[in-house]
Formats: structure tokens, sequence, C-alpha cells
């Protein structure tokens, strides 16, 4: 190597390891592209809570709404990469932009990588007044499925809920009309009015479960989920594709020195696994994973396949008719 190429080569280094070994000497700023009191706001709230004293700076979490998160991430993007301004993202984001945007087609050379956070799941629920199905098999066998003359409702359209809805709807052999909402709550009370004939709910439809206005046929965990006990994986009832988890994770802008990713991520990762931030999750829906950085890519690799899959067949229609 010449010189010059050298010198140069040997100060990136380390300036990285420099950058690494003073993280952080100012605020964390963390950006959530969705509203406060959402369940994104909630886990990037209790994580931020535990991580301000383990670096000694302060935390905050700041609600960057708008375009679907779009603009919260595109602060991301841009941010200087010194760890300083770390962003939440889940599917509908880093999975599902690339195969639907073409502004965002590389959009995985634009972040780096940090921690898949949390992941949840799915419950597959029905009316149990206008449904009569006991069971899974049940519901795809009846007439209104045999018939197609089914309707589902998720929080909108291009979302994981949709996507995942399909997956399932395939898998099964079936077809749906879906009526999109405006987020999971008024996708649950058209559930719950006998509006549509299922909808997908995460943890946050429990309390409509135990007060039986839905009934869950099964879930997405892989072996079961204690928000819905009793209700079987999708597994179990013979659907091996569509088994799906919802995550969210944290990523910085691109070009985040190794040594530097490495220490922000040993810190959320410590944050996350506090005895409090793990109950209160759990008390919510959600399982804590706090991963290594290198679990992000297969993941979104994976969903990419799937949803690419549902478009590409028409299946799943990004514009409403």
């Amino acid at each position: 190597m010449k010189p010059l190429l050298l010198a140069i080569a040997l100060g990136a280094a380390l300036s990285g390891t420099a950058s690494a070994q003073s993280w952080p000497t100012k605020a964390v700023n963390i950006v959530v592209p969705y509203p406060p009191g959402g369940f994104t706001d909630v886990v990037a709230r209790a994580i931020a809570l535990q991580l301000q004293p383990l670096i000694g700076q302060a935390v905050v979490v700041e609600n960057k709404t708008g375009a679907s998160g779009r603009i919260g991430l595109e602060q991301v993007l841009r941010a200087a990469p010194d760890g300083h301004t770390i962003g939440l993202v889940v599917p509908a984001l880093l999975s599902l932009l690339p195969i639907t945007d073409e502004k965002y087609g590389d959009l995985a050379k634009q972040y780096t990588p940090i921690t898949i956070a949390v992941e949840t799941y799915f419950g597959f629920a029905v009316n149990p007044e206008k449904t009569k199905a006991a069971t899974f098999q049940d519901f795809v066998k009846s007439p209104r499925a045999q018939n197609k003359e089914l309707f589902y409702s998720t929080p909108g359209i291009g979302t994981s809920y949709q996507f995942w809805s399909e997956a399932i709807l395939s898998e099964a052999g079936l077809t749906a009309t879906h009526v999109p909402q405006r987020g999971e709550a008024p996708a649950t009370s058209e559930l719950m009015n006998g509006q549509v004939d299922f909808t997908l709910v995460t943890g946050a439809g429990k309390g409509f479960a135990e007060a039986g206005k839905i009934k869950v046929l099964a879930v997405s965990a892989p072996k079961g989920w204690d928000i819905y006990s009793g209700a079987p994986s999708l597994g179990d009832v013979g659907m091996k594709q569509s088994v799906a988890a919802g995550w969210l994770g944290f990523a910085g802008p691109a070009g985040m020195p190794k040594e530097l990713t490495e220490k922000v991520n040993a810190a959320f990762v410590k944050a996350m696994q506090h005895p409090d931030v793990v109950k209160l999750l759990n008390n919510q829906g959600y399982t804590v994973v706090a991963s290594a950085p290198d679990k992000i890519a297969p993941t979104v690799a994976r969903e990419q396949e799937i949803f690419g899959r549902l478009i590409k067949s028409g299946r799943v229609k990004l514009e409403q008719n």
C-alpha cells in the first residue's frame, strides 16, 4: 500500500477507535418515527430510562413523525455517524421500503444495524359472535371462507399486518378483501363491531380477548404465547411458512466504525436486559431479544423475500382500490 493510502487507512482506523473510546460525549438522541404513546414509543422510553445511567449522558427520545415513518428515518440517515443519533426501526421501514419505494432501494447501505431489541407476535383474531369457528381449521373450512366472502382489517395499507395476513391467507388457500384502518385499535374495533371476519392483533388485544369480545384462534409465536394462552401456534395448525414475528430494533447512520457500533450495541443490550425493562415489555406482549448487530440483515432479507413475493403475486396491493 502506498504511504499516503496507508496513512489515510490508519487515520480512519484510529479515528474509529477514538470515537468508540470517547462515546458518548454528549446527549444521545433516540429518534422514534411514530407518535408518543404507541408501542414504539413505550419500548424506546423504557430502554432510554435504563440507558441513561449506564452511559453517563442524557438520553432524549424524540418523536419525529410523518410520512409513515420516513421523516424520522431520514433524520437518522442524515446524522453524523458518531453514535449520538440512533433511530428506532421496524419492518415497515427496513424491510418494506426497499421493495416498495425506489428511493430506498439501497437502504441497507444507508444505515448501521445496532440491535433487534424486541419481538412481538400476532394473534389471528375473530369475532366470536360473527364467526362460530372454534379452531383455525374450522375458520378455513367455514362457508364464508370457502365462498370467498371474507373481509379483514389492518392498521393500514402496506403495514406488516397486511403482509402477514395475506401470507396466512395464501398458505391456507383463501382470499379476502382488505379493509385498512388508521391503527390497530380501529382495526380491532372493526372486528368487534362485526364489520370484518378477522384481524391480526398484538398483545394490545389481550383485554378484549379476556372479555370475550374477540377470540384468538392461533398465534404467530413459535410455541404458543402467554398473552393468548391456550391458542395454538400457526405452525401447530399447519401454517409452516407464515409463522411470523414483528420486531423493533435500533440503527444508526451509515459509516459508524465497528468499535463504536459494538460499544453502542453493548450499552443498548444491557439496558434492554434490565429486569424492569424485561418485565414491562413482557407484560405488554414483547419478548426481549437484545441481539448482536449482525442479526438484522438476515431478518430483513427473509421478510423482503416473503413480502416481495406477495407483491409480485398481486395479493398485496399498496394502494386503495
